[in-house]
């Protein structure tokens, strides 16, 4: 009977390390859900933040582009102002 008593004592062992290792790893993926689920709002956070800087960056680059080329058409627009006041100074002047 001693076997069979050592046998039922190894069983009880067996069984009581089984739950502690259970509750253990339990309490584990719980801890990490929880810690999951607080950290994503703040990943998906961060996440909007760069996109929106990013999509800020594009703008201004689009803004600096448009008043460039504004900038340019502008300077054409007077180069040919400056050339008919030349010519209607100078037919003017013929007279």
């Amino acid at each position: 009977m001693s076997e069979n008593g050592e046998a039922r004592e190894e069983s009880k062992i067996r069984k009581f390390i089984f739950n502690e290792v259970t509750a253990v790893i339990a309490l584990i993926s719980l801890t990490v859900g929880v810690v999951s689920w607080i950290k994503s709002p703040s990943d998906t956070l961060i996440t909007k933040v760069a996109l929106i800087e990013q999509r800020l960056e594009t703008i201004e680059g689009n803004h600096l582009t448009h008043i460039q080329d504004s900038m340019e058409k502008m300077e054409t627009r007077v180069g040919s102002m400056e050339q008919n006041i030349a010519a209607i100074l100078a037919i003017l002047n013929e007279k």
